[in-house]
């Protein structure tokens, strides 16, 4: 062909591609979240995998929650997590997205999740912005792209778009309130089936925490920005809240009977310094500086504010101001909150780049029509034009800077097939399977090996990020760290535990961690990138370890085109140390050490040897009666074997020659109820914070059962 003919057919294509985006907007959308998504889903298993808030916690834990539903429908007690979690109590477990991870393989499930996050938010931005807000076509094509790219350093790291962590309560803003808009002008019965459906769709398109502020932009676009029969605008959101609450609530009853005595009780207004609110929200601004500019020349040139702009404008300060200023009151008001002060009400800024984008739209909207003329006067630029073609040609750019920030995350070893299909893992746990036992993970920054990413390998850890977990369980652990990290992790490692590490290499682990403590906890083998040294360590060989060092050395030296296509892929090597001093999942005792101050119960138990803690009880003096103390009194010989087990329930058999307690290794919670012989007994916090039972001399049936109330 020559080359008048190729562009003849350049021509031909690129207005069949034009008519069907001008025809059908939606491609538009599909093409561009296609685009923001492809690297983590286009590669197959060697997408990239972000780290932050997806590969250290969320993914991991979705393909954990997978596991166990198919294993155990409807369980509610996942014993991987932590020694022991309460998954509705948790932000993994509500959100809608769970189902992909039961139909797909984990990288599909997470890759799907993300394009369908962007494809709604841009999507439904243009269809809200131009169906009920009166903005024309291209100001809301340019809109719902902008906010459907969402790269926010200032909100958790989201520099790649939105995340897991968002579910489809941000990213499905637009849409809800799109559908909000066509239900209240419908019939009462239809309107009400709507906000019905509405209520639901926000209940499992993300945990509580966060799909409450969804109702907040509901109520402050229905009743102050756009109001339009506020009678039945105000029916319908509530009965949309009432069909939220019914769809959350096992899991606002667990959070809220968890909280009072979980880790986030103590997060107080030293977590986000003033400093570090204010340094956000620079941030944000720096990175809505394209829209505030664009919402300022608008302005000015139409010499007009539009009455809805000043509405979501003023609502977009007092959402910064709360957020910059929440630290000063929340000291004042938390011990108000009762059983809501587990929740982070200054999320609420979470919902400015939604305000300040619809905003954006309307400014641009407003200036359609008006021209300027170029240098030499003689022809007339529009000035929405040259906006828009400015901001596109940014977010193009942004976005192919975001692609280059990702190949080098990827070339530091973040995706999938590293992260979750890494053979020593593998290897590992096969070989393992039958055991049971528990693992820890020795983290430190930037940390390709993050506790909670073992749970996708179906091992139970001791560490890992869980969002809700006792605060006894954390002051455990707080014991188990190096002295010299014990402040910072009760001050700022709100959710994540781990074996976090800033010593050298030139020191064992027995000064990095309370080995006593973790065998009590029943870990058999620690996890690291980088060698231990411990008299009571063992390294497990593995030989493939030697030429994932040669491969992880040279990683960098690669072509692209090989890594990208899979043929060279940097697994990091894995030390894999197992553990002498371990004790039992389950053991019998026949001593006591009794104990009035709790604090004091956990200081003598961080200078136990091992041997006092496999032969002693530590427990508090009013949860054992005068009959008991009578007979603990020596050492007890018995065995412990395990008959049967799932998620929310444990069955063991026993045999002692005395009375004992019997130790179950396993997080306390006041919701476990236990059974000995089918008679309902007393259980308690043994150790500070596993679980105990008293049982006289001779056989029993020993019976766990995870029994909330809030089912």
């Amino acid at each position: 062909m020559s080359h008048s003919e190729y562009k003849g057919l350049f021509i031909i294509m690129y207005k069949k591609v034009y008519n069907l985006c001008y025809q059908h907007t939606s491609v538009i959308f599909v093409l561009w979240a296609l685009w923001l998504s492809s690297h983590s889903l286009l590669l197959g298993p060697y997408s990239f995998t972000q780290l932050h808030d997806n590969a250290e916690c969320y993914l991991p834990a979705k393909m954990s929650i997978e596991s166990i539903q198919n294993l155990y429908p409807f369980s509610k007690w996942n014993h991987q997590w932590q020694a022991g979690s309460d998954i509705s109590g948790t932000t993994f477990a509500s959100d809608i997205d769970t189902l992909l991870f039961l139909l797909f393989p984990g990288w599909l499930a997470y890759g799907l999740f993300l394009f369908i996050q962007r494809f709604i938010a841009g999507y439904f931005f243009y269809r809200f912005l131009s169906d009920y807000v009166d903005v024309d076509r291209a100001s809301a094509i340019c809109s719902g792209l902008l906010y459907s790219f969402f790269s926010y350093n200032s909100i958790n790291a989201q520099w790649d778009g939105f995340f897991l962590q968002s579910g489809l309560w941000l990213p499905g803003l637009p849409f809800i309130l799109w559908a909000f808009e066509r239900i209240r002008r419908k019939d009462t019965f239809f309107s009400i089936i709507g906000a019905i459906a509405i209520g639901f769709f926000i209940g499992i398109s993300s945990i509580y925490v966060y799909s409450m502020f969804a109702f907040v932009a509901i109520i402050l676009w229905l009743i102050f920005i756009n109001p339009y029969e506020l009678k039945k605008s105000s029916l319908l959101i509530f009965i949309c809240i009432i069909a939220w609450l019914i769809s959350e609530s096992p899991f606002i009853l667990s959070g809220l009977m968890n909280g009072p005595f979980s880790q986030r009780t103590n997060r107080g207004a030293d977590h986000f310094l003033l400093g570090t609110n204010w340094h956000v929200i620079k941030l944000m601004l720096k990175e809505n500086i394209l829209q505030i500019v664009s919402i300022l020349i608008a302005t000015l040139i139409s010499r007009k504010m539009n009455k809805k702009n000043i509405w979501l404008i003023s609502f977009s300060i007092v959402f910064l101001l709360f957020f910059l200023f929440y630290n000063f009151f929340f000291n004042y008001i938390q011990i108000h909150f009762g059983l809501f002060k587990v929740i982070k009400f200054n999320n609420i800024y979470l919902l400015f780049p939604f305000f300040i984008t619809v905003v954006f739209g309307i400014s641009l909207a407003l200036i359609k029509d008006m021209n300027i003329t170029d240098v030499s006067g003689s022809k007339k630029i529009k000035v929405q034009s040259l906006i828009i073609f400015i901001i596109l040609a940014s977010l193009i750019l942004q976005s192919i800077a975001n692609k280059e920030i990702v190949l080098r995350y990827m070339m530091k070893g973040h995706i999938y097939t590293n992260l979750f299909e890494h053979p020593i893992i593998k290897q590992f746990s096969e070989k393992n399977s039958n055991d049971t036992f528990r693992v820890t993970t020795m983290s430190g920054p930037g940390t390709l090996l993050p506790p909670s990413s073992l749970w996708a390998y179906g091992i139970d850890t001791v560490d890992g990020t869980v969002p809700l977990h006792p605060m006894s369980y954390k002051k455990f652990w707080a014991e188990i760290i190096h002295p010299e990290l014990k402040d910072v992790f009760m001050k700022r490692r709100g959710c994540e535990l781990a074996l976090y590490s800033s010593i050298n290499n030139d020191k064992s682990s027995s000064d990095i961690f309370n080995n006593n403590m973790l065998s009590l906890l029943n870990v058999k083998y620690i996890f690291s990138t980088r060698p231990l040294r411990n008299i009571s360590l063992k390294s497990i060989d593995f030989p493939l370890n030697t030429e994932l060092e040669r491969g992880w050395n040279k990683r960098f030296k690669i072509r692209t085109f090989e890594f990208l296509t899979g043929k060279y892929i940097p697994y990091f090597p894995i030390y894999v140390y197992e553990n002498h001093n371990v004790l039992p999942r389950y053991f019998l005792v026949g001593k006591i050490k009794q104990f009035n101050d709790p604090e004091a119960l956990l200081q003598n138990l961080k200078t136990s040897s091992i041997i006092d803690l496999r032969e002693n009880a530590f427990v508090m003096e009013n949860d054992i009666n005068q009959t008991w103390k009578k007979t603990l009194n020596g050492k007890s010989h018995g065995s412990v074997s395990l008959k049967q087990q799932s998620q929310d329930q444990l069955i063991l058999e026993t045999n002692s020659d005395k009375s004992s307690i019997l130790i179950v290794s396993q997080t306390y919670t006041p919701f476990w109820t236990v059974y000995v012989d089918d008679i309902k007994q007393k259980i308690f916090a043994v150790d500070y914070t596993l679980q105990g039972v008293f049982l006289t001399k001779g056989k029993h049936t020993v019976s766990f059962v995870y029994s909330p109330t809030y089912y």
